[in-house]
């Protein structure tokens, strides 16, 4: 056996001498694959500090040596100028027991950095300060901060998803779901990736993961924030008046999920004890971290989904209850849509193309609508967690609010879609605080425009303008027959 034992530690070690010995010439291969033309091009605005530098460009590495990982090859940058745009590549072929380089090859290469927009920007940065503000700073930087996933948020997190498997690619699409963070950042239509230093897998009430939170903008990442993570909560909250027996709070919980998702399968039984879960440390779960305990039995319940089950807790504390509705801004059009209709997954945003006006569509919109001019927004919806586009509602409306531009302040306001038959389709427009609201139920290019011969419909009371205009005629009536005496008299 011995003798076997050593003739196939033999055989690999042959075998792996033979993947090892990577010559220079191999190496200088893969940098003309990795950097065509000497060139590498990053997804990310030129960071500022090493520490950008370090977040900006993991994620891409990471990847990049998970391809050459079955050669044992490391790529790299170091050595970079003051911009960050001059640095060295280094392709390392490492050693298999010992990873020590054994063979380098040095190239000096340009890393493309995309172009910054100065406005997204300052308004990034300024959400950026707002979470450090929240975090404060301990010995060694941020403080850890976590934000959670919890009652609603996390049942239309499951149900949009569909899943409650967990890899990376995963945990970074469910940021989103989290209540606090787009309250914090006003819904915002930008993404987030976590640069994980812990965490991922999914483990019944101790899900959580950390590391660096990128803040990314029609796919260009614009910041990162130190030590942020999310953590999911598996807990739903009832009114605190509801009695802790398991057929009571399950009714309650199934009445909420009823409420803010009235056209959902979702089913809800009793599960195993609070005490039969361990953390990931294998010892027993403190629901006291978690929830106050004394709100609840002693009990999980399962949340059926259809294709799988997850354990919750139902707990009776009204002033923790939410029903989270969908909002997304866009940071450089300030273009809003909003809806009540809650199966819309959380996580979705808009993203807004305005229309060049000397573009061939839009000059053919501008002659199918018969305007003269208008403003022309192609909208879409995405969700990451559905990995697909959200286009039309099969129940309830969008709300769409749209800055007014200068030219059209003062006018009265309507707004045209083109249907594929090249028929215009109009939609009654709102003016407030200088923004033009409608409503409808799917997405494609909209177009605000000038609306002839009738007034824009108001939100404020138009009594005050009737008592004017009523003075008015009254004086000029007096006026005319005070007129009409002296002529005649």
């Amino acid at each position: 056996m011995k003798k076997i034992k050593l003739l196939m530690l033999t055989f690999v070690m042959f075998m792996m001498i033979g993947i090892t010995n990577v010559k220079a010439a191999d190496l200088e291969a893969i940098a003309d694959t990795v950097a065509p033309n000497d060139t590498i091009s990053m997804n990310a605005i030129a960071p500022t500090k090493p520490e950008e530098m370090d977040f900006y460009t993991n994620g891409y590495f990471v990847e990049l040596n998970e391809d050459y990982k079955d050669q044992n090859i490391h790529v790299l940058l170091s050595d970079c100028d003051a911009t960050f745009t001059t640095c060295d590549l280094v392709v390392v072929e490492q050693g298999l027991e010992d990873p020590l380089p054994i063979e380098t090859f040095t190239r000096l290469v340009t890393v493309d950095w995309k172009p910054t927009n100065l406005s997204i920007k300052t308004k990034i940065n300024g959400y950026i300060n707002k979470l450090m503000d929240i975090q404060g700073m301990g010995e060694w930087g941020p403080n850890r901060y976590y934000f959670d996933i919890t009652d609603m948020s996390l049942i239309n997190y499951y149900l949009s998803a569909n899943t409650k498997d967990l890899d990376n690619t995963v945990v970074n699409q469910t940021i989103g779901y989290s209540e606090t963070l787009r309250n914090m950042f006003s819904g915002a239509n930008m993404t987030y990736a976590i640069d994980f230093r812990a965490g991922t897998s999914y483990l019944p009430f101790s899900t959580s993961a950390f590391g660096g939170l990128l803040f990314n903008y029609g796919g260009v990442t614009y910041g990162f924030a130190d030590q942020v993570g999310i953590k999911f909560i598996e807990a739903i909250y009832v009114p605190s008046d509801t009695v802790l027996s398991d057929a009571a709070l399950i009714a309650a919980a199934n009445t909420r999920i009823k409420e803010y998702l009235p056209n959902s399968n979702i089913t809800i039984t009793a599960g195993d004890a609070l005490d039969t879960f361990l953390n990931e440390n294998d010892m027993p779960l403190d629901f006291s971290q978690l929830i106050d305990t004394a709100k609840t039995t002693d009990k999980s319940y399962l949340v059926n989904f259809g294709s799988f089950s997850v354990p919750f807790v139902i707990v009776a504390d009204s002033s923790k209850m939410t029903n989270p509705e969908f909002a997304t801004n866009d940071l450089n059009t300030d273009v809003t849509i909003s809806s009540e209709e809650t199966s819309i997954p959380l996580d979705t945003v808009v993203s807004v193309s305005e229309l060049d006006e000397e573009g061939e569509i839009y000059q053919e919109l501008l002659r199918l609508i018969g305007a003269d001019k208008m403003i022309s927004y192609d909208l879409r919806l995405f969700s990451k967690a559905k990995n697909n586009n959200i286009t039309k509602l099969d129940n309830g409306k969008f709300l769409v609010r749209i800055p007014v531009p200068s030219e059209f302040e003062g006018k009265t306001l309507i707004v045209y879609y083109v249907n594929t038959k090249n028929e215009k389709e109009a939609y009654e427009v709102t003016v407030k605080d200088g923004y033009a609201s409608f409503e409808t139920d799917h997405f494609s290019i909209y177009n605000l425009t000038e609306k002839v011969g009738e007034a824009n419909p108001q939100t404020y009371d138009g009594i005050t303008t009737y008592f004017i205009l009523g003075i008015v005629s009254l004086i000029s009536l007096s006026g005319a027959s005070w007129y009409l005496r002296k002529r005649f008299n």
